[in-house]
C-alpha cells in the first residue's frame, strides 16, 4: 500500500500530453476515485479525468499502480484521499515539467510529508456544531 515508487514509474512512462492533460483533468474533477474508473458521485479515476481533457487513452500500468498506491482493488473502490491526489499531483507536475528544471525523484518520505501535511489540514477544520436545543430556542423567543 502506498508504494510511491510504482506510481512514479507509471507516471514516467505516460506521454507528456497525457500526463498534462491528467493534470488539467485532476485540477477540475470535484472527486477523484481509486479502484474504479467513475462512480455514481461524478468521481472520476486519474485516467479517465485525463481522457475527458483530452488525451488519447493509453493502456498502460497506471491503472495498477494508482490502485496499488491507494490500496485498494476493483472490489474495495473509494474515494481518493486529498494527499493521495496530491502526490499524484506532484508526480504529474514533475513528469510534464522541463528536465532541466527537474530535481530528486521523489521518494517514500514525500509520502509521508503529504500524509502528515493532510492530517495537518484536516486537523484545522472546524469542528461540526451541535443544533441549538428547541427547549432553548423557544425561551430565547
Amino acid at each position: 500500500m502506498h508504494d510511491i515508487g510504482k506510481l512514479a514509474e507509471a507516471v514516467r512512462t505516460l506521454p507528456t500530453a497525457t500526463a498534462a492533460a491528467m493534470l488539467v483533468g485532476l485540477q477540475g474533477a470535484t472527486r477523484v476515485v481509486c479502484g474504479t474508473f467513475v462512480d455514481a458521485q461524478q468521481g472520476v479515476c486519474p485516467l479517465l479525468a485525463a481522457h475527458r481533457s483530452g488525451a488519447p487513452a493509453t493502456p498502460t500500468g497506471f491503472y495498477a499502480a494508482w490502485d496499488a498506491f491507494c490500496g485498494v482493488t476493483r472490489r474495495t473502490r473509494r474515494a481518493a484521499l486529498l494527499w493521495e491526489v496530491h502526490v499524484l499531483e506532484a508526480l504529474l507536475e514533475r513528469r510534464v515539467m522541463p528536465a532541466s528544471e527537474r530535481d530528486v525523484t521523489p521518494t517514500a518520505p514525500a509520502t509521508v510529508q503529504w500524509r502528515h501535511r493532510h492530517r495537518r489540514l484536516m486537523s484545522h477544520r472546524a469542528a461540526p456544531t451541535r443544533p441549538a436545543s428547541p427547549h432553548r430556542a423557544l425561551a430565547l423567543a
